[in-house]
C-alpha cells in the first residue's frame, strides 16, 4: 500500500539495494511452499504482488536482472507441475518488467528461458485457464509478454528468431482478449481470433 501510495520510493529500493534482500526473501519462501494452501505458500503470493508492484519501476525491474529475482521468478513459471497459486502474479510481474524495454531486462529474459516458458503455458492454456486462479489472466499477460519482447529494440531480433516456427504462436499474437464477467460471478477472459465488424 505504501508503494503504490508512495511511487518515488520504488527507485529508492534498487538504489539502497534491496532487490538482493527480496531475491533471498523470494528463494526462501518458494522452498518452503511445498503444499497447495500452506501458509508459505500464501506468503510467497503476498511477496510476490510486492514485487509486482515493484516491477512497475524502470529502475527496480533494471535490478531484478543482477540480483536473480527474475530468473527465479522465470525458473518458477517453467517449472513442473506449475504453483497454481503464483502462476498468474508472476506472469503479469514479468509483463510489467519486460514493459520497460529496457535492454538489461529483454536479454535477462531471454537468456532464462522465458520467451520457452511462456509458449508453454500457452500451450497449456486450456488446462491452465481451467485449474489455475486467473489462469485466462495469465495467459493473456503471457502474450502481451511476449510481444513486448518481441518489440525490444535490443532483445527483439533474438525474441523474434526464438518465435519463429512457433505454431503455438502463430495462433496467439493476433489474437484479441475482452473481459466480460462470467455468470458464476467471477472475472474471465475471452481470447477470439479477428472477426469482422458487422457494425
Amino acid at each position: 500500500v505504501l508503494l503504490r501510495a508512495r511511487v518515488a520510493l520504488a527507485p529508492q529500493l534498487a538504489r539502497a539495494g534491496h532487490i538482493k534482500s527480496f531475491t533471498q526473501l523470494l528463494s526462501a519462501t518458494q522452498r518452503n511452499a511445498l503444499h497447495p494452501g500452506s501458509s508459505n505458500e500464501h506468503s510467497c503470493c503476498r511477496l510476490l504482488e510486492v514485487l509486482r508492484v515493484v516491477a512497475a519501476d524502470r529502475e527496480c525491474a533494471e535490478a531484478m536482472v543482477p540480483a536473480g529475482l527474475l530468473r527465479i521468478i522465470v525458473n518458477d513459471l517453467a517449472r513442473t507441475p506449475r504453483c497454481a497459486a503464483t502462476l498468474a502474479i508472476s506472469v503479469d510481474l514479468v509483463r510489467q518488467c519486460a514493459a520497460h524495454h529496457a535492454p538489461r531486462v529483454g536479454f535477462g529474459l531471454v537468456e532464462y528461458g522465458a520467451v520457452e516458458a511462456l509458449l508453454n503455458l500457452l500451450s497449456d492454456s486450456a488446462s491452465v485457464a481451467q485449474q489455475v486462479p486467473g489462469g485466462a489472466g495469465a495467459r493473456v499477460h503471457a502474450i502481451e509478454t511476449l510481444k513486448a519482447l518481441e518489440d525490444d529494440s535490443e532483445a527483439g531480433p533474438e525474441v523474434a528468431a526464438r518465435l519463429v516456427g512457433s505454431t503455438v504462436w502463430e495462433h496467439c499474437k493476433g489474437q484479441r482478449h475482452d473481459l466480460f464477467l462470467a455468470t458464476g460471478g467471477s472475472g474471465a477472459l475471452m481470447l477470439m481470433g479477428p472477426q469482422r465488424s458487422t457494425l
